[in-house]
């Protein structure tokens, strides 16, 4: 009987922390001045957005898995973790399940779709960008000091630019980017664009 209240509790708290994280992304995309979303919603959360949302703008020669698209954070402070892991259990990417990845050291780090670092780590820029080439991974930073070792680097810095891509580092690993993502950048406006739109792809699958 307690294993069964405990588990309907788990269950309502999952149910919570979920309702909680689309009211927050709701409030970030409908402001049209950029502050709520900068100075209101933690930093981590518009990462873990961001890194899922553009990816719908990416497309990938090879993907790591038949079933999943995979997502690896890099380092011991990866704040993003915990967002994404809420996401993942209600988007997927080009139809799959979207799977969060912790990889702690660089001699932890398997093939992913996709290999995020923030900026904690931007000293180790030059070798994970060597591991994400040889991966086949899409490298997203976190205001990376050049562009350099980047594919996608993720400013959050208001609606006009919230990401730059390097587009030509992205083809070395067999990953482009839509027409769109590659002339303009990424604004606020986009990201609400790609979800609206994935949102109401999903709706109509339930149906």
């Amino acid at each position: 009987m307690q294993r069964a209240v405990k588990n309907v509790k788990n269950t309502s708290l999952s149910i919570v922390k979920t309702l909680i994280m689309r009211f927050l992304f709701v409030l970030v995309m409908m402001t049209g001045t950029g502050v709520l979303s900068h100075a209101q919603v933690a930093p981590e959360i518009l990462r873990a957005y961001w890194i899922v949302t553009s990816c719908e703008s990416a497309e990938w020669k090879n993907f790591k898995s038949p079933n999943d698209f995979t997502i690896g954070v890099y380092g011991f402070m990866a704040e993003e973790i915990n967002s994404l892991n809420e996401i993942a259990t209600e988007r997927k990417i080009n139809d799959r399940n979207l799977v969060i990845k912790h990889f702690r050291k660089l001699k932890d780090i398997t093939p992913t779709d996709v290999l995020f670092v923030n900026n904690h780590y931007n000293e180790e820029l030059e070798q994970l960008y060597s591991i994400a080439v040889a991966n086949k991974s899409l490298l997203m930073t976190d205001h990376a000091p050049s562009d350099r070792y980047f594919m996608i680097n993720l400013l959050l810095e208001g609606k006009e630019k919230e990401y730059e891509i390097n587009a030509e580092n992205a083809a070395v690993a067999d990953i482009t980017f839509s027409e769109k993502m590659s002339n303009q950048g990424g604004s606020t406006l986009d990201l609400r664009e790609m979800y609206v739109k994935k949102d109401k792809e999903l709706k109509i699958k339930e149906e």
